[in-house]
């Protein structure tokens, strides 16, 4: 009993009291009674167990499920649903997927500036695989010219022997 007086009291810290009068009223009440009735076990993992079996939940991460298939990409409340179900730890497809688009298209300068970098990398190996190619070229052209040198050379030789 004592631990109940305890969770009522310290209810009312956790009850959020910036918006006036926002949190009072028969929805949060519905929402308190769901707290003490389902959550109320010593142990992390039932409580998140129980959290998760709560009709309310599963409802809720249908709707945000539905919600994120949207296929419109600039969609606020797709990207929001998104993220709760990820908080939620709900392994959602289509929640995957937008989030994944949502960070490689983000106008975040440091996703962008680690973007640069991967160019950067990828047109560094670019170079130098131009580079080597042109080295290899080089040394080839100068190859041929040395050996037609040595052709030449040796053709002349020839015909000094046969003048001679």
């Amino acid at each position: 009993m004592a631990k109940f007086q305890n969770a009522l009291s310290s209810w009312s810290e956790i009850k959020p009291q910036s918006r006036g009068n926002e949190y009072a009223g028969l929805r949060w009440e519905r929402v308190k009674s769901i707290v003490h009735m389902n959550l109320k076990s010593e142990r992390v993992e039932e409580r998140i167990d129980a959290a998760k079996s709560i009709p309310s939940v599963v409802e809720l991460v249908k709707v945000l499920s539905h919600l994120c298939r949207n296929p419109d990409p600039e969609d606020l409340v797709a990207f929001n649903s998104a993220v709760c179900l990820g908080r939620l730890c709900v392994k959602d497809e289509s929640a995957q997927v937008r989030l994944v688009r949502a960070m490689e298209e983000s106008k975040d300068t440091h996703l962008k500036a680690k973007k640069k970098k991967k160019k950067k990398k990828k047109k560094k190996k670019k170079k130098k695989k131009k580079k080597k190619k042109k080295k290899k070229k080089k040394k080839e052209k100068k190859k041929k010219k040395n050996k037609k040198k040595k052709m030449k050379k040796k053709k002349r030789k020839k015909k000094k022997r046969r003048r001679r």
